[in-house]
Order: structure tokens, then C-alpha cells, then sequence
């Protein structure tokens, strides 16, 4: 599942995340600076047309898979074009939105996120 970060009525950083979020599952946010990360949801404030808004739940945390720090090494993620758990790099799609992409999808110029 994929999101990205939002201000919450609260004041609070939440999830923007598409589809139907459950408290308890990992989302892949992007920031803005196009790091990607992954965090918990917390409780789904509201949901319709396809997005929810979701606090980020900060008692829990997610293991550190593999930690590349200011490395320009790829992360290990969710492709969102073929759906694979590999090395992921934030690319731009035909559309102009974000993902994370592996290499090999990377290499096919068609890619969609929508």
C-alpha cells in the first residue's frame, strides 16, 4: 500500500494513503524530497473516493529492512508497477506522479501509477 505524508485537522503528521487502509498495516509514504518510507497505520480518520486519511501510528515501529542512509544506494521496497518487493528508486511517471520503481520496470518508459 502506498501514501504519501499530510497535516492532519490536528496539527498532526498523518497518511494520505489510496484504496482502504486498515489500523495495523505498513504503508510505503513518499516524502517530498522523494525518500520513501515506510510506516504504521494508526486509526483511519476518514475515507471516500478511493483515499483515506490515517494517523501514523508512533508506538510502533517498522524494522529497518536496509538502511542506505545518505547513500545513493536503492532502497528495498514495493515496486508499484509489477508489485515485487526488490531495490525501488522514486521515478516519475507518463502522468507526472511519483513511485517507486525497480530496475527493470524503470527501464519501460509506459509506466503508469495511476
Amino acid at each position: 500500500m502506498t501514501g504519501s505524508f499530510t497535516k492532519l485537522r490536528s496539527g498532526d503528521w498523518g497518511l494520505r494513503v489510496s484504496g482502504s487502509p486498515k489500523a495495523g498495516q505498513t504503508v510505503d509514504a513518499v516524502c517530498k524530497n522523494g525518500e520513501m518510507k515506510t510506516m504504521i497505520i494508526g486509526r483511519v480518520l476518514w475515507e471516500g473516493d478511493g483515499i483515506a486519511l490515517c494517523t501514523i501510528d508512533r508506538k510502533q515501529t517498522v524494522p529497518a529492512i536496509h538502511d542506505v542512509g545518505r547513500s545513493s544506494k536503492p532502497d528495498l521496497g514495493m515496486c508499484q508497477a509489477c508489485g515485487e518487493r526488490r531495490a525501488v528508486t522514486i521515478r516519475r511517471d507518463l502522468n507526472g506522479m511519483t513511485g517507486a520503481v525497480c530496475a527493470m520496470c524503470a527501464k519501460d518508459n509506459s509506466i503508469s501509477f495511476m
